[in-house]
């Protein structure tokens, strides 16, 4: 993604800024300086949380994601073609600031398949495909799965889970979900 674009997820707290927040200087000290973050952060985070709540209490069914575009002062929204939910951001104080995309796919028609691969991923590890992440998309476009094997995993997920939008990409953990958490890398 480019610089200036954060990720508000679903199920994610808001980000908080704190003015007093100091910047280190890679010794442990704090510089007491103010960390810097766009002026516009606070402003895009409160509208995204709003289109969040609102996506998910009452248009599940068009919902798919939101992300703060600092660089381009605007909450990008993506959802399904909607005249309700649209109608609603556009009768907003901050619809200017929204910016509404399409997606292919629902949040609440890709929470499922996210579900599953959650519940299956000890069983999945044990039988060699290790997977490191899953997300949905914000885009609406799949859930994304970060496996050890991107290749070896996208065959055996999709056999399993057949018509479930998933992209499978070169997992960036080095512990497998459903692994130990106790800090030591797992080999890999």
């Amino acid at each position: 993604m480019r610089r200036g674009v954060s990720a508000v997820m679903w199920g994610a707290a808001m980000l908080v800024v704190l003015a007093a927040c100091g910047t280190g200087r890679g010794d442990g000290a704090s510089t007491g300086e103010a960390t810097p973050f766009p002026a516009n952060q606070g402003r895009l985070n409160e509208i995204a949380g709003a289109v969040r709540a609102a996506g998910e209490q009452r248009f599940p069914d068009a919902f798919a994601g939101v992300a703060v575009d600092t660089d381009q002062d605007a909450v990008l929204v993506w959802r399904k073609a909607s005249p309700a939910f649209d109608g609603y951001l556009a009768g907003q104080p901050w619809h200017s600031s929204v910016k509404m995309m399409d997606a292919r796919h629902s949040r609440a028609e890709l929470q499922p398949a996210f579900d599953r691969l959650r519940a299956d991923t000890e069983e999945w590890n044990g039988r060699g495909i290790v997977l490191h992440e899953l997300s949905i998309r914000q885009d609406g476009s799949c859930v994304e799965v970060g496996a050890q094997d991107p290749a070896k995993a996208e065959g055996a997920l999709a056999g399993h889970y057949p018509g479930a939008a998933l992209c499978v990409v070169q997992g960036q953990g080095r512990v497998p979900l459903g692994g130990p958490r106790s800090g030591t890398p797992v080999a890999g």
